[in-house]
């Protein structure tokens, strides 16, 4: 979104969507920030006008940013909320080292099926 796309994280969320047997198409990502002069600036609305026009429901947060925007003042855990209608599951950052930790990345897919109700 900013220029800065990175060939791990996007091997992470390929590596999330197979193992999760996810059909291409059934994932979508929406930013809840604009680049704006150089800036990343948070938008709520355009982010849940996004969520509404494409019909969700459940909402995978990785790591903490977002977390904070909703919930100012708390203190962040990664677990599901509830927020205008949607349920958000704040998951740990997606982190390089999730490429060549087995173990790390076993954990977060189960997160992920537990998240969208997907049996292992």
């Amino acid at each position: 979104m900013a220029g800065k796309s990175s060939g791990h994280r996007r091997t992470i969320l390929q590596k999330l969507r197979l193992k999760v047997n996810m059909p291409s198409g059934a994932v979508a990502f929406w930013p809840a920030a604009a680049l704006q002069s150089d800036q990343l600036v948070y938008d709520e609305t355009q982010f849940l006008r996004g969520l509404a026009q494409a019909g969700v429901s459940t909402v995978l947060c990785f790591g903490p940013e977002l977390f904070g925007r909703l919930f100012p003042g708390e203190v962040y855990a990664p677990s599901p909320r509830e927020y205008h209608g949607y349920t958000f599951h704040f998951l740990p950052p997606l982190r390089e080292s999730l490429v060549e930790d087995r173990d790390a990345l076993n954990a977060l897919i189960q997160r992920v099926r537990y998240a969208l109700r997907i049996e292992s």
